[in-house]
């Protein structure tokens, strides 16, 4: 198993199996898997407090949702970045935004029931 990461090592045992079997499909589609890497700040990273752990995640995730969208050939909506994302999310009937608004977490779930 992946000894490295702290998130994994707490997985019920269903879920270590699900992710395995993951990592099998994506082995067989043609990725390349690389085992024991060490990544440089992964340490630093690991001693962090959840709430700055988050902040990363998300700050990351973001760059990498805008490079993405930035730099495809084909994009029939000119959907650039993650904001254009939300337009279009909001905007586009058949993701019938209004109905299931993601703009409220989870954490906010009880104010829709209000």
């Amino acid at each position: 198993m992946h000894d490295n990461l702290s998130e994994l090592q707490n997985l019920p045992s269903c879920k270590t199996e699900a992710f395995e079997i993951i990592l099998s499909l994506l082995e067989h589609a043609g990725v390349t898997i690389v085992h024991n890497v060490s990544i440089a700040g992964a340490r630093g990273y690991e001693a962090l407090p959840k709430e700055a752990k988050d902040i990363i995640l998300h700050t990351n995730m973001k760059i990498a949702i805008n490079t993405y969208l930035a730099s495809l050939a084909t994009n029939p909506n000119n959907i650039r970045d993650l904001q254009d994302l939300i337009d279009f999310r909001k905007t586009c009937p058949g993701e019938e935004y209004s109905q299931r608004n993601v703009s409220m977490g989870p954490s906010r779930e009880h104010e829709r029931k209000a």
